[in-house]
């Protein structure tokens, strides 16, 4: 076995774009990629709106994992679980062999929380979406239902997430109930005339929104041969009857492993800027990865540490720094592109150009600023979205 060979765990985004990044800069460096399904490259963010894209789960794919390795010169271990590491010999151990490694890097992500985490009782099918696998279940029992009748959906979570498939599912058709214990959309991104113009408009679209409501109970049950899902809150109301539950309530980091190995976790593996464990050639990135304290999963900073860790890996110890970094939800019915202060800003308050909540229009920005005055974060609907590269020059950088 060759001593320098460089083992990836995983094959989202992070993982297949470090072994991208890394075969631009040198092409002859062994790559393992060991992931637990079929090692199909796509874009996760593309789930949440594949609906409107016209996009079946079989269009997701940009390529198989023997294309992938084909073309980037790498070995790809498809439905192949990392067992157990050990650090001190550098060797990785599947079910039935050993790999040994010089670097190995954690691209393993996040799994979607589940609903059981918040409601005390779950006794009918629910779904997440958090990789391509899960979306080709829940397109599959959607997509019969579909055929059937019109669709009514609960959709636990108004976050980010929970609002874009809002958008994608009502403009599909469906009808959509969305509970949350927040008390709006998007409450940990936007500011509160922002949240109401972006619940304005998804209503338009036929969307319920039930906040401050937490579940209790959810049960399937069966009538005349008809089979349904009900809700009930802890404060007794009813929801439904509907016929899909999509819970949409957030991301953990996939931790296990790396726990059991010996690294440091915390919300997720602690990472410093250059992306290093708490242990030598142990590296992890995207959205399992906690750097500097930092966590931030979405795309711009998972590609700034994967360009970081390629020139890191390929011997030129590079840390990683995040500029600015704009978010463009995918919310068609109401373009919005925001940057949300750091969580190092103390203080600071909300203004707004067009500030009037009575006002229909979406077209809306909100901008952040701290107690002396310099602008840290912006909210952009509508029109306004264009804006965005230039105030993003106005920003300073998030690490």
């Amino acid at each position: 076995m060759s001593n320098d060979r460089l083992i990836i765990i995983g094959s989202g985004l992070a993982g297949y774009n470090l072994a991208k990044e890394l075969r631009r800069l040198q092409s002859k460096r062994p790559i393992d990629i060991f992931t637990l399904d079929d090692g199909s490259f796509y874009s996760k963010p593309m789930l949440s709106n594949a609906l409107a894209k016209q996009k079946t789960p079989g269009d997701l794919p940009m390529q198989t994992a023997a294309q992938f390795a084909l073309q980037f010169n790498v070995t790809i271990h498809p439905h192949t679980p990392i067992k157990h590491i050990d650090t001190t010999q550098k060797t990785a151990y599947t079910q039935k062999h050993a790999f040994e490694y010089q670097d190995l890097v954690f691209a393993v992500g996040a799994k979607a929380r589940s609903l059981d985490q918040v409601c005390s009782e779950v006794k009918a099918p629910t779904f997440t979406v958090n990789c391509l696998s899960d979306y080709v279940l829940f397109r599959q029992h959607l997509d019969k239902l579909q055929a059937q009748k019109a669709v009514k959906v609960l959709l636990v979570g108004g976050g980010l997430i929970g609002c874009e498939f809002a958008n994608d599912l009502a403009q599909a058709g469906a009808k959509v109930s969305v509970v949350d214990i927040q008390n709006r959309c998007m409450a940990n991104q936007l500011p509160p005339v922002l949240s109401h113009t972006l619940q304005q408009a998804l209503e338009s679209l036929g969307v319920e929104f039930h906040w401050s409501t937490a579940l209790h109970q959810v049960i399937e049950q069966h009538k005349a041969e008809q089979t349904y899902i009900t809700a009930t809150t802890k404060t007794g109301h009813t929801l439904g009857p509907v016929d899909l539950v999509l819970c949409a309530i957030g991301l953990e980091p996939h931790i296990t492993l790396a726990k059991e190995c010996g690294l440091v976790v915390t919300r997720g593996i602690k990472v410093d800027q250059t992306l290093q464990g708490s242990q030598d050639h142990i590296y992890a990135l995207g959205d399992c990865a906690c750097v500097n304290g930092l966590m931030y999963q979405f795309v711009l900073p998972l590609m700034a540490c994967v360009r970081a860790l390629a020139k890191t890996l390929n011997g030129s110890t590079t840390p990683v720094s995040y500029p600015p970094m704009p978010i463009v939800v995918k919310t068609p019915i109401c373009p919005l592109v925001i940057t949300p202060p750091a969580p190092n800003v103390n203080g600071g308050h909300w203004e707004y150009e067009k500030p009037k909540q009575e006002d229909q229009s979406i077209d809306q920005k909100a901008l952040f600023k701290d107690a002396s005055g310099t602008l840290q974060g912006f909210a952009l609907m509508g029109r306004y979205t264009i804006e965005k590269n230039q105030l993003i020059k106005q920003l300073p950088p998030l690490l």
